[in-house]
């Protein structure tokens, strides 16, 4: 798929892997809402692409390669299972399209942090999204729930948009939120980065998945 790398490169293959196993399990009400949503119909809309889990401690992640599924696939789908090693209850995620660091990003945030509601807007050069994932302090078997729709991937005539919704509990408390962000430039995308926004790197199991939706 679009390579999933963490500081390595794989070669994609071709678009369309409808064949492919689903990581996640079979898909959903989500899924389908999204595909009808998407110009479709049904659930073979969505396509996975790639699928990592962890064995290692990346300082980040990217998919690459992703130019070559824009004539397919009119949007994307990310799907992150991650844990930082940041020593805390939570740790933020960092997103980076196409390597950028000449511009920036704007988010609005809105999460249930340990049952505190809270809202945010920020600019910067990640798009961040704050508690959305476990830290160290955590069991090890917890990690965070992450979903990412990117719309019009492949249009470089648009600033790119981005849905994100996160959720996990640990035994201190519980995180839910939900993100919109923007770029401030027109491109298209090509590679998304991950990375943690306090911690070092992503632990053990984290998994990275993405799919492609028609």
């Amino acid at each position: 798929g679009p390579c999933g790398r963490s500081n390595r490169s794989v070669a994609p293959r071709p678009a369309g892997g409808v064949g492919d196993h689903h990581a996640d399990g079979a898909p959903g009400a989500r899924e389908h809402l999204l595909a009808q949503a998407a110009g479709g119909g049904d659930v073979s809309s969505f396509d996975l692409l790639s699928s990592t889990t962890l064995t290692s401690t990346p300082s980040s992640f990217t998919f690459s390669g992703l130019a070559a599924y824009a004539a397919d696939y009119k949007h994307l789908q990310v799907r992150l299972v991650p844990k930082s090693n940041y020593s805390a209850n939570t740790d933020g995620l960092q997103l980076r399209f196409n390597g950028s660091t000449s511009t920036y990003y704007a988010r609005k945030l809105f999460t249930n942090h340990g049952g505190t509601i809270q809202s945010e807007d920020q600019t910067s050069s990640y798009m961040n999204f704050g508690s959305s994932i476990p830290g160290t302090v955590s069991s090890q078997n917890i990690l965070g729930a992450n979903i990412m729709d990117i719309y019009d991937f492949g249009n470089a005539s648009k600033q790119t948009t981005v849905r994100h919704l996160n959720g996990f509990t640990t035994t201190a408390q519980g995180n839910v939120g939900i993100s919109q962000g923007m770029t401030s430039f027109n491109a298209a995308i090509t590679d998304i980065s991950f990375k943690p926004w306090n911690g070092t790197a992503f632990e053990y199991g984290s998994r990275f998945t993405i799919y492609g939706v028609r």
